[in-house]
């Protein structure tokens, strides 16, 4: 039996430190750092479109944050939310203490094909609703559709379809996102 080495882990301390001076766009998975790279074009705008669908939608109860930076666990994380929807009193707390602990309430991604896989959008999923989400979106402009992934499964809303926001009493057209 041979014995393999225990990777170095990165702290979240240690990792801001570093993310702070690079310059680049970095997370923590897991204890490893991870450089994201930039988005496209096409990402942002998709980005943007669904952040003001979202906050038109919400309301003032809500924060709507594009790359929403937040803390999935609390040693060996810091990632960012293509898309992240919290309640306001809970962002007012993070922005006191510089940190949102757990997972915002809703995450949304938009699926990138050069830079996304299928596992990884599984595993951010299983984070994300481990540790607060309700609803955790993939967005996919090649289809045109949006996986939604709660505790109780998966659906992919498609053309024609509503999808209802598991955090409030209200639902946005998958047409608006692609219109």
């Amino acid at each position: 039996m041979s014995a393999h080495a225990c990777p170095q882990m990165t702290s979240y301390e240690e990792f801001r430190r570093v993310a702070d001076s690079s310059g680049e766009n970095l997370e923590l998975h897991f204890g490893q750092v991870i450089d994201m790279g930039r988005p496209g074009p096409r990402h942002v705008h998709l980005q943007r479109r669904i952040y003001e669908l979202l906050a038109a939608l919400l309301g003032p109860a809500w924060e709507v944050i594009i790359e929403m930076p937040y803390r999935g666990l609390p040693h060996y994380e810091s990632r960012s939310a293509d898309i992240g929807v919290v309640r306001t009193e809970r962002w007012q707390a993070a922005l006191e203490r510089d940190s949102l602990l757990g997972s915002p309430e809703m995450v949304v991604e938009v699926f990138s094909p050069k830079s996304n896989t299928a596992a990884e959008m599984a595993e951010k999923a299983s984070l994300c609703l481990g540790t607060g989400a309700v609803q955790f979106w993939v967005v996919d402009e090649r289809t045109p559709s949006v996986s939604v992934a709660t505790l109780s499964g998966t659906r992919v809303f498609s053309a024609g379809e509503r999808i209802p926001l598991g955090i409030a009493d209200t639902s946005l057209a998958v047409d608006d996102i692609f219109a």
